[in-house]
């Protein structure tokens, strides 16, 4: 049967020089896919590297000069943004709500937030850059109902200091950024008091695929309540050079959790329904969808 694959192979690459191979499961994508691709674009303002494709996003206000779609591939896989959209589409409605975004990174979701209908939106961010990123993206945009807020939130649920806003929220918007914390059972009680939904996406543990976690991951527990979750720690960043960069957490080290420990974590947070929407690869590692209702 390899012998097979292996001349069927061959003979796609003769016939269809073009075919290009794409890590996304096993399957391939063509060479024309990509060719309609727009380049790379920057901002007029900050001219520094963007981590995102932020900028080709189009709203009433402002339009891309290359406008096309960019699939941004990632370690081994699909960036984020190519698996995020489905399930944002597919289970959000945010007609008219109060939401409340944490770790906006460089504000590509908050626009997708406010296009979608939010009635007001408030985020959170720790890093520097990532927060004068977001506020260039507030303006280039016309981002009226979007609140951006540089604070760490690490020391708004250790109650370090006062939340930056007032009043509970309809919802709380939440990808990318759990993965990025070395106390996720606070994170998300914290979460709990300011909304009574959560829509979460995360790196998690997946039993399945334990060999995946290698380099910078450690096996270990957490305990909160009295309760014992199970994961992996994982170093965010090497202390020796200070804080971590824009992909970074506001800490050296972040806790990863299994699936069964995550739920009953939202669980015991105050969630009461704690659905999973969905799991996915990203940046080649197990991704998982939540929404979660109290």
């Amino acid at each position: 049967m390899k012998h097979i694959r292996r001349f069927l192979g061959a003979l796609a690459k003769k016939l269809m020089p073009g075919w290009k191979k794409q890590e996304e499961g096993t399957r391939k994508l063509p060479q024309w896919v990509f060719e309609c691709e727009p380049g790379p674009i920057s901002d007029e303002i900050i001219k520094d590297r963007w981590d995102g494709n932020v900028l080709h996003c189009a709203n009433n206000k402002y339009t891309s000069p290359k406008l096309g779609y960019v699939r941004r591939r990632g370690w081994g896989g699909l960036a984020p943004g190519e698996t995020h959209y489905k399930y944002i589409a597919e289970f959000l409605d945010l007609r008219n709500l109060r939401v409340l975004e944490m770790g906006p990174h460089e504000g590509h979701h908050s626009i997708l937030i406010e296009k979608m209908g939010a009635r007001e939106s408030v985020a959170i961010e720790g890093n520097m850059d990532n927060m004068a990123k977001c506020l260039r993206i507030k303006e280039k945009y016309g981002l009226t109902k979007t609140t951006f807020y540089q604070a760490n939130v690490e020391e708004l649920y250790n109650n370090k200091v006062p939340a930056p806003f007032h009043g509970r929220f309809d919802l709380i918007f939440c990808l990318g950024f759990l993965y990025h914390l070395p106390e996720p059972q606070k994170a998300i009680e914290w979460f709990a008091k300011q909304s009574g939904t959560l829509f979460l996406g995360t790196h998690y543990v997946e039993k399945n695929a334990e060999d995946k976690y290698r380099g910078n991951f450690e096996k270990g527990t957490i305990t909160h309540n009295a309760n014992i979750y199970n994961g992996l720690w994982y170093g965010e960043y090497d202390t020796s050079r200070g804080s971590g960069g824009t992909l970074d957490g506001m800490s050296p080290r972040s806790f990863w959790l299994y699936e069964n420990d995550l739920v009953n974590m939202a669980i015991s947070s105050g969630y009461s329904k704690v659905h999973v929407l969905g799991k996915d690869i990203v940046n080649g590692l197990p991704y998982i969808y939540i929404l979660a209702d109290a």
